[in-house]
């Protein structure tokens, strides 16, 4: 277990900027606040004491993919994922298989965790729809990929649709 001290020595700073930044709780500067992430990213640090359920937990956000076993969506997770740990985010996942149905209560238990932001990958866009509005309803930034809205609401991505089985 890594300790403070280590992240502090790692990210070239005093042990109080360190402290600082972890906790979200004074002055540090962007290059600093990156630099001591991704020292306590690369150490594992986790603070003494630390549970899921106190007041102060670490920002999450929900990701929702088709499926964890096409190549396309593993590989935009572990980027997404190693982005997050980085700027001390956590990562809530979720698949739909497909399947517009569960696509709309793997957001809504998404939403339960209350993320401070979701990237969706949907594959239904009448489910997309409903699902940003809920979004939007709870307050929580969304970027949604799909492959087409006439006019989206929100940060999306598109991508063009290409044959597959899927589609």
């Amino acid at each position: 277990m890594a300790t403070l001290e280590q992240v502090a020595f790692r990210a070239g700073c005093s042990l109080a900027t360190a402290s600082r930044v972890l906790n979200r709780n004074g002055p540090a500067s962007d290059l600093m606040v990156r630099k001591v992430r991704r020292a306590a990213a690369e150490l594992g640090y986790r603070p003494a004491g630390s549970s899921a359920g106190r007041l102060g937990r670490r920002p999450v956000v929900g990701v929702l993919i088709p499926s964890i076993t096409n190549p396309v969506f593993a590989s935009s997770l572990s980027s997404i994922q190693n982005r997050m740990l980085v700027a001390g985010h956590g990562v809530l996942i979720a698949q739909s298989n497909y399947d517009p149905a569960r696509e709309a209560d793997a957001v809504a238990a998404l939403l339960n965790d209350r993320p401070t932001g979701l990237i969706l990958t949907v594959c239904d866009p009448s489910t997309a729809r409903r699902c940003l509005r809920s979004c939007r309803r709870r307050y929580c930034s969304t970027t949604c990929r799909q492959r087409s809205f006439r006019r989206p609401s929100l940060p999306t991505i598109a991508a063009p649709a290409a044959r597959s089985r899927h589609s």
